[in-house]
């Protein structure tokens, strides 16, 4: 387990950020003291979000090393509980220069839910200070009621809609230069990844 964790972190660190298209959301993301949970439904496109928040924070200045993603639906990390976390603290700060051995950066927690008693786990890192917390899940009834609960109010949720038409629209140009769009029935929005296949097959078929 220390090992996936390892990996992880360590991937976090090396892999260049690609560039995301914005989300429209009418809340603010970020959320000073508090934990930002980003819930919805699945293929909506909260990991995206999660990496859209790392690059945000990379282009400020924050290192990939202080911007640790982990991502709990590794085969790898089957039945995690919250105890088994502080391994995960632990590596991050062996790997974390001197000067950086008290703070505990920017964490991105993908699919957390499938943690068992993970709301003590964020509420430990949240009270320690000095870090910024988001956290995805597919369940939005599981992550306002048992988070919201235990840390009494700290909880911040961001909903993760399937993308809109608009948003289909600030895609890389590459995603539509060979599809032509019938306002009856193709100009509407949809998930990222379905719309970028259904694109790149109008592609082929003008070819």
């Amino acid at each position: 387990m220390l090992q996936v964790f390892a990996e992880q972190l360590a991937e976090s660190e090396r892999r260049p950020l690609p560039r995301f298209p914005a989300r429209s959301v009418s809340l603010p993301v970020r959320f000073p003291g508090n934990v930002t949970a980003a819930v919805g439904m699945r293929r909506a496109g909260k990991t995206t979000f999660l990496q859209k928040l790392r690059s945000e924070s990379a282009e400020g200045g924050l290192p990939l090393r202080r911007l640790p993603y982990i991502s709990f639906e590794d085969e790898r990390l089957a039945g995690l509980g919250a105890g088994h976390l502080g391994s995960l603290v632990g590596e991050y700060h062996r790997r974390s220069p001197d000067s950086e051995r008290r703070t505990l950066g920017a964490w991105r927690f993908d699919e957390i839910q499938v943690v068992r008693e993970r709301e003590r786990f964020v509420r430990r890192l949240l009270v320690s200070g000095q870090t910024e917390i988001a956290v995805t899940g597919s369940s939005a009834a599981l992550l306002s009621s048992e988070l919201g609960t235990s840390l009494r109010g700290r909880v911040r949720r961001v909903l993760i809609h399937p993308f809109s038409f608009e948003e289909i629209l600030s895609f890389p140009k590459v995603f539509f230069t060979a599809q032509r769009f019938k306002l009856t029935s193709e100009a509407s929005g949809g998930f990222g990844c379905a719309k970028h296949r259904q694109a790149q097959t109008a592609t082929c078929r003008e070819r």
